[in-house]
């Protein structure tokens, strides 16, 4: 395990070492994944680490993301070898990109996830997890993205209006079915758990299903890589994965693994970090 440092003492690091190379990301999953596709090419100068081995104040909003931005602001045009990789969340969305720091590479979609959000990988899941030939790999991507934008939309209705709605603390797999190779979502009762949760009135349901359908509406022409929610993608596969008697644990290392090396030159800011991890 990296030892927690002291952010200055790393600084010190790379006056020390100046061939070093150091990539923070979010979260173990993104280490891996990044350590994964350098595979025998990572740099030997080059090590990935995972914002939590930092010691920063814990009032720092944002979770992860957010702890991961402000030590990028903190070292800033210093002259170190640092590149932090992020998720997008909604800020290519909402315009945000200006505001972050220049060290801070985004993930080519709103989030990891976004990266398996993709005809081939999921019939690799399909044919090979899965094992079935009753529907396509585009048959489920199609049925589960559908899904997901809709719970995207309500998550960005939330955070346009301020709402706060509870989506962790809330699980919809009450209100979601796989039958008939078909996935359904009860929408309003969804949305009326998500109001009960956060402690709103009830009476607000049939308003923010009328915001949610406006938001579908003005965001119809974006890329479901920049909407879908990476929690929701695995949750709604975990609900399919469930329904074939499968462990609905292993709905995201599935997800994950459906991934191929040979796909990371389709992405601008992915290819941009493994050249940085590899060169």
């Amino acid at each position: 395990m990296i030892p927690r440092r002291e952010p200055q003492a790393i600084i010190l690091s790379h006056k020390m070492d100046p061939e070093r190379k150091e990539v923070y990301v979010e979260g173990r999953s993104d280490r891996l994944f990044l350590l994964w596709i350098a595979g025998d090419g990572l740099h030997h100068d080059v090590l990935v680490h995972e914002i939590a081995t930092i010691e920063l104040s814990d009032q720092i909003e944002g979770g992860e993301r957010g702890r991961l931005i402000h030590f990028a602001e903190m070292v800033r045009g210093q002259a170190l070898n640092i590149l932090f990789f992020s998720d997008a969340d909604y800020d290519r969305l909402f315009d945000r990109i200006d505001a972050l720091p220049p060290n801070v590479t985004l993930t080519d979609g709103r989030d990891t996830e976004a990266y398996f959000l993709r005809r081939d990988c999921f019939e690799k899941i399909v044919k090979l997890a899965i094992r079935t030939d009753k529907y396509s790999g585009e048959d489920l991507l199609s049925q589960i993205t559908l899904i997901c934008r809709e719970l995207a939309s309500i998550r960005i209705y939330s955070e346009l209006n301020g709402l706060s709605l509870p989506f962790q603390r809330t699980q919809f797999r009450k209100y979601i079915s796989f039958t008939g190779y078909q996935l359904r979502l009860d929408l309003k009762s969804y949305i009326g758990a998500l109001l009960q949760n956060a402690d709103l009135s009830l009476s607000m349901t049939d308003a923010i299903y009328k915001g949610f359908s406006e938001v579908q509406r003005d965001y119809q022409e974006i890329p479901s890589t920049e909407l879908v929610h990476g929690k929701d993608l695995v949750n709604v596969l975990a609900e399919v994965f469930l329904a074939h008697n499968l462990s609905r644990d292993s709905a995201e290392p599935v997800l994950r693994t459906s991934f191929e090396r040979s796909l990371v030159k389709e992405y601008p800011n992915l290819t941009d970090v493994y050249t940085f991890i590899t060169l």
